[in-house]
């Protein structure tokens, strides 16, 4: 790629429990806990980015968990969600990935949330002004006006699910 082959990756997306529906929140029987309602986007995005890793260990609980992805070709890749913190803390979405040749450095709650570290320089890259949601929002229903197949196939989610379920598996081990 562009900034040669990727070294190591690391997700962080942390928060407190959602103050909004709680009851229906606390009960991870019926969410899944963070693992399925928060850690699931840096997990989709993981297999995304890396593919489906050829093994996974999980660390933590179903509100916090801890994930080392093992690939061949990439040394590093490990992410951390949780909605555990104490009520009031702000909601923590970062990501590092290191390249041979740069760092991609991401927080979504800097001014500038994506910078690129190169040859001893930051370079602030622009970003669209909507959010990754916004964005899967707006491809679902621009798919639905359209006829046009769904953007993200059932396979997709299927595999991450199965993905999860492995981290939750792993949890024992």
């Amino acid at each position: 790629g562009r900034y040669g082959r990727c070294r190591s990756a690391t997700f962080h997306r942390l928060a407190s429990p959602p103050a909004w529906a709680p009851d229906f929140y606390r009960d991870a029987a019926r969410t899944g806990g963070a693992l399925v309602d928060l850690h699931i986007h840096d997990a989709d995005f993981v297999r995304f980015a890396f593919g489906h890793p050829r093994r996974v260990k999980s660390t933590g609980s179903i509100d916090h968990v801890t994930t080392l992805y093992e690939y061949d070709d990439v040394d590093h890749v490990v992410a951390e969600g949780g909605w555990d913190h104490a009520p009031g803390h702000p909601f923590q979405m970062r990501y590092l990935v290191n390249f041979e040749d740069a760092t991609a450095d991401f927080d979504v709650a800097r001014e500038t949330p994506l910078l690129v570290h190169r040859n001893g320089e930051s370079e602030a890259i622009d970003l669209p002004p909507h959010t990754g949601y916004d964005a899967e929002v707006l491809a679902c229903m621009t798919a639905i006006r359209d006829g046009a197949p769904s953007p993200v196939p059932v396979a997709d989610a299927v595999a991450v699910l199965e993905l999860l379920e492995a981290e939750r598996a792993s949890f024992s081990e």
